[in-house]
């Protein structure tokens, strides 16, 4: 369950810049009425690693708010990895570990020799 929510925020994210450079230029149709599930707004979802921001129509449930570009409050979900900050879309290799796993593994394979 988490993986596959995991997956569909990750896919909303992928496309969420191209999204809004295309509402600045005001290229984007406007959507159907009546075809959205309750509870459909727009989110702010901010990547922990990079600090990438993307304002995008969503149904997640959150608990904090946010001042996006256009100085109102949104609705804001944290993720920690994006389009923005994954190794996959930047050719960068990073280190996610925020827990310090990858250290202790280490730390026991060098005891261990």
């Amino acid at each position: 369950m988490f993986c596959l929510q995991f997956t569909v925020i990750i896919d909303i994210i992928v496309n969420a810049e191209r999204l809004c450079a295309a509402k600045r230029r005001g290229s984007i149709a406007r959507m159907k009425a009546d075809i959205h599930p309750a509870g459909y707004r727009q989110v702010i979802f901010e990547d922990m690693a990079s600090g990438a921001r993307f304002l995008i129509g969503s149904t997640v449930r959150t608990t904090e708010t946010g001042v996006w570009e256009d100085k109102k409050e949104y609705p804001k979900l944290v993720v920690e990895i994006s389009s923005q900050s994954h190794p996959f879309y930047t050719g960068e290799e990073r280190s996610l570990d925020k827990a310090g796993r990858v250290e202790k593994f280490r730390q026991r394979a060098s005891k261990k020799r």
